[in-house]
């Protein structure tokens, strides 16, 4: 790997040279279409940039989103992007390591895995590759080719993604799988390639080179080819020379490109990285007053709301101030009370109880239930009289009946 990048970044440095000698050999012809391009159009084409940059953030934090249904802070995809867009102006092949370490430090847990961020930018090049080769077919036929390779690159992408969804890696490619998502992200990448398209003719027309269908496609699709080398901030200069011509207008076009772009890419770095630390100090703020208000409400709590005196007495307080003594009266503390059951509720009487759900099906049970008796308490009490036996009962006198006469009860 660290071979790699010395070769990447040797790949660069013989760029930038090469680069450097094209403008002193075209000085001349170079300064005169410089100095044709109005300060507006520069405005406009960092301005078309800029919007692209956007989008592009906007279309990746859709393909996140599919990778586990959860949206990633939209602050942390710009920063990432923000960043990725800064390393990828000097070497393109550093852009995508640094996307990936960025959202996985600043998203946290809301990030998806390295892999599968790595891997979410598959859909988004290969609907841009599709689209390339679809303007691009106005310049060749031969593009019609590279144009079914997109498509079925796209399809074989969508049912991978379902196929082995549950997958770790699979789940990068999760938005070709969802069908309103991945219309969503084809009209992002849409947008992108028209505002490009509109930013190359702008260019090409404001060097003087031919701006038609044919010119533009040709130096959209050299664009794209080129921007894939480990060229840097000469990729641009090297494709409008490739696609237009080796003259100082084609190196004019591909220099005014080159230094849009990055002016764009400076441009919104700054704004993210501004907006994300106002964000970052505006929720500083907020959780210091909700701590000082907290503060404050405990000691209105400890406060005494007299201070220690009364206003009756107010005379005969002493001339040096006291401390107050803290009562430890609560003011405005919120005390649960229940809820009536029903509005016109009636207060439950013996043997019934409070409002209920409806109970279904109810019918007596096997044993009635009575309000049961309040028994005393058992317990010993002295006579007050003293009780002795009581006398033998009268002896049954006979009756008319005639039988024999017989005591009631036993003596």
């Amino acid at each position: 790997m660290r071979n790699g990048r010395l070769l990447s970044a040797a790949g660069v440095a013989a760029a930038l040279v090469a680069l450097a000698w094209l403008c002193h050999a075209r000085s001349h012809e170079l300064a005169v279409a410089l100095r044709s391009i109005p300060l507006p159009v520069s405005a406009a084409l960092v301005a078309l940039h800029l919007a692209t940059l956007i989008m592009r953030s906007e279309a990746w934090r859709l393909a996140l989103a599919a990778v586990d249904d959860r949206v990633p802070p939209r602050t942390a995809v710009h920063v990432a992007n923000a960043g990725a867009f800064v390393a990828g102006a000097f070497e393109s092949h550093s852009a995508l390591p640094a996307r990936v370490l960025l959202l996985a430090r600043l998203a946290g847990d809301r990030a998806p895995r390295p892999a599968q961020i790595a891997l979410a930018d598959a859909p988004i090049f290969v609907l841009e590759l599709c689209l390339t080769a679809a303007v691009l077919t106005l310049v060749t036929s031969y593009a019609a080719v590279l144009l079914v390779l997109g498509v079925v690159a796209a399809l074989l992408g969508r049912h991978f993604s379902r196929r082995f969804r549950s997958g770790s890696l699979a789940r990068g490619l999760a938005v070709l799988g969802d069908g309103r998502r991945r219309a969503a992200l084809a009209a992002w990448v849409g947008a992108i390639t028209a505002l490009q398209l509109g930013r190359v003719s702008l260019t090409l027309a404001a060097c003087g080179l031919p701006a038609g269908a044919h010119a533009v496609g040709a130096a959209f699709a050299a664009l794209g080819a080129f921007g894939l080398l480990p060229l840097g901030p000469s990729a641009p200069a090297g494709a409008t020379m490739a696609a237009a011509g080796t003259g100082g207008h084609a190196l004019a076009a591909g220099l005014v490109l080159a230094a849009t772009s990055l002016s764009a890419v400076l441009v919104y770095g700054a704004g993210v990285a501004a907006f994300a630390a106002a964000r970052a100090a505006l929720g500083g703020r907020r959780s210091a007053r909700a701590g000082a208000a907290l503060g404050d409400e405990e000691g209105r709590r400890r406060r005494a709301g007299d201070l220690g005196r009364d206003v009756a007495q107010r005379p005969a307080l002493p001339l040096v101030a006291q401390h107050a003594v803290g009562d430890d009266v609560v003011a405005r503390v919120a005390v649960p009370m229940p809820a009536a059951q029903h509005a016109l509720a009636r207060e439950a009487d013996a043997l019934e109880r409070g409002l209920r759900a409806a109970i279904e099906g109810a019918r007596p049970g096997r044993q009635a239930v009575h309000a049961e008796r309040a028994e005393g308490e058992r317990g010993d009490q002295r006579l007050r009289l003293a009780v002795d036996a009581p006398p033998p009962p009268v002896a049954a006198e006979p009756g008319a009946d005639g039988r024999a006469a017989v005591a009631a009860r036993e003596l």
